[in-house]
């Protein structure tokens, strides 16, 4: 998952602009690992975002590693990850949900997302913030059908989501695509 940090902390840009770092963030040992954390607990890491690419094992073994398809897939264990470091103590709930809602809304200005108020859209994740389980290709719905994070053992997990208010998630229920809509952010072009 590339890191995305704010130049403005780093005494960079005047305006606060999120800068995209790649390749992304990488721990080399524990205490790089323990940094990390430490600086999205702070602040100093404004946001996080996931790179999902899909690509089954057999795309990213089909040649070599520049006729392959680049990425990882992401979207299953993102927020996994990040509740299981909640849970652990390595940041709180609520800078959880800054940072992988509040934030990426507000910095690229899509409104109605990213809180829950009236007049907002209602997006919501019902999560078991104490359930344990093990991450296994079975349990992704990604059509890559893997994960980096395949036997890892985690503590909490999502539960149901909702989209503007209804149920796309959960309960052995998932919506059929197309339920979702482009919204352009600040910046995005006109045609």
């Amino acid at each position: 998952m590339p890191a995305v940090l704010d130049p403005a902390r780093r005494g960079g840009a005047a305006r606060r602009r999120p800068a995209q770092v790649h390749a992304p963030a990488r721990a080399g040992d524990e205490s790089d690992l323990e940094h990390m954390w430490a600086a999205l607990a702070a602040g100093e890491i404004t946001h996080i975002s996931s790179d999902h690419a899909p690509s089954t094992r057999e795309q990213k073994a089909d040649g070599s590693i520049w006729d392959v398809h680049f990425g990882l897939p992401g979207i299953d264990t993102t927020m996994p990850i990040l509740l299981d470091a909640a849970a652990r103590g390595l940041i709180s709930y609520e800078r959880l949900v800054a940072c992988y809602s509040e934030e990426p809304a507000r910095i690229y200005g899509i409104a109605g997302k990213g809180r829950l108020e009236p007049g907002a859209d209602a997006d919501v994740i019902l999560v078991d913030p104490a359930h344990r389980w093990t991450v296994t290709a079975s349990e992704l719905s990604s059509k890559a059908g893997w994960s980096p994070f395949e036997g890892r053992e985690l503590t909490g997990r999502t539960v149901r989501s909702y989209l503007r208010g209804e149920l796309i998630a959960g309960d052995g229920f998932l919506a059929e695509p197309g339920v979702g809509r482009f919204l352009p952010g600040a910046g995005a072009r006109s045609e």
